[in-house]
This record gives C-alpha cells, sequence and structure tokens, in this order.
C-alpha cells in the first residue's frame, strides 16, 4: 500500500541526541534576550519620543 507520509514516524530525527530538556532551556535564553532587546527598544524609543515632546525646536516642524 502507498504511504502518503513516508518520514511521519521519523518526525524529529535529525535532532536525535538532544535531550528536549535542554532544547527547552536553550529555547527559553533566546527567547528572555530577544525580549529584553525588545523592551529596551521601547525604552529608547520612548526616552526620545520625550525628549522631541518636550523640545518646541523638535516638534514644531512635525
Amino acid at each position: 500500500m502507498f504511504d502518503q507520509y513516508p518520514n511521519q514516524s521519523r518526525w524529529g530525527a535529525g535532532a536525535a541526541g538532544v535531550d528536549r530538556a535542554a532544547f527547552d532551556e536553550g529555547l527559553r535564553k533566546h527567547m528572555l534576550r530577544v525580549y529584553n532587546f525588545m523592551m529596551l527598544g521601547l525604552g529608547v524609543t520612548g526616552l526620545v519620543a520625550l525628549f522631541v515632546a518636550s523640545t518646541p525646536a523638535l516638534y514644531v516642524p512635525i
């Protein structure tokens, strides 16, 4: 009989030997780093907006 999904039982075979907990920990560290950079970017954006809003010479032309 024709097997429509021949590799279905070998899902994740390329990551053999990698512990699931170690992978999850690495992913968590990466995402925390990404979120920290996003928070830093939002903070810098807020400070620049506050500076521009408090300086008439900058916000009047806008």
